[in-house]
């Protein structure tokens, strides 16, 4: 089980370390590439509306509403959980591609209402931006409902109501999980430290205008990357935990 759990939370962790560096790369490249310009204003608004829209409509509404549904159904007849799976995916699809089409074309009015700090030029720049990442917003908050029913697709209702679930009948791992609980409680609370730590030296440097570019770069995907790195400490707590 130690194994197991060792490779699955190194192939999450590395997962999650790749798209993280990925990430401060992109950012980094378009910082040096256009720096504190009207250019990277536009290019970093366009990236952030949809993984905003993402967040809202996935996390925040779709999956907490579908996922409890399709649980109940995968219990009791899976080819039903298939079929709404279907259903929800068809139905979210052809709820959003023409507010996908219509968003294109009123982009200029919502980039002025969400931006309005932003001049003419920047505006602009922002709308010719935007508007091409409206179609893959569908396709990410497709991906999102899609991502969040497989990780239920594994999972009956037991174990979505459990606060603990004992998968043998070995008792004796029960103060082994105690163990790793308080360490990823204590490793919790350090990256959300490190992370609110880092944004808030960022933003009193912004305020006294000390801030630069490279400094924002570094306080988004740089923190990221300390919290994954910190997480990477917990496969340390699984190596010394006892064999079975």
């Amino acid at each position: 089980m130690a194994a197991n759990l060792r490779r699955t939370a190194a192939l999450v962790l590395g997962l999650t370390l790749t798209v993280n560096a990925l990430n401060y790369l992109r950012d980094a490249a378009l910082a040096a590439r256009f720096g504190a310009s009207p250019a990277s204003d536009a290019i970093f608004s366009a990236l952030l509306l949809p993984a905003i829209l993402q967040q809202m409509l996935v996390a925040g509404t779709l999956a907490p509403a579908v996922v409890p549904v399709y649980l109940e159904m995968a219990g009791h007849s899976p080819s039903q959980a298939r079929r709404l799976t279907w259903q929800v995916l068809l139905s979210v699809a052809v709820g959003l591609i023409p507010l996908a089409v219509l968003a294109v074309f009123l982009t200029p009015a919502l980039v002025n209402l969400l931006f309005p700090g932003f001049d003419a030029a920047t505006q602009a720049l922002t709308v010719q931006a935007l508007r091409p990442f409206w179609p893959g917003a569908v396709c990410l908050i497709l991906a999102g409902l899609t991502g969040s029913l497989l990780n239920a697709a594994g999972t009956d209702i037991a174990m979505e109501a459990a606060d603990v679930v004992v998968m043998n009948d070995d008792l004796r791992r029960i103060p082994e999980t105690i163990r790793l609980s308080r360490r990823t409680h204590a490793v919790l609370w350090q990256n959300i430290g490190l992370a609110l730590g880092i944004k808030a030296i960022f933003l009193g440097l912004a305020v006294f205008g000390n801030a630069t570019m490279w400094m924002a770069v570094f306080a988004d995907m740089g923190a990221s990357l300390i919290v994954v790195f910190n997480g990477l400490r917990m496969l340390r707590a699984v190596d010394e935990a006892p064999a079975k």
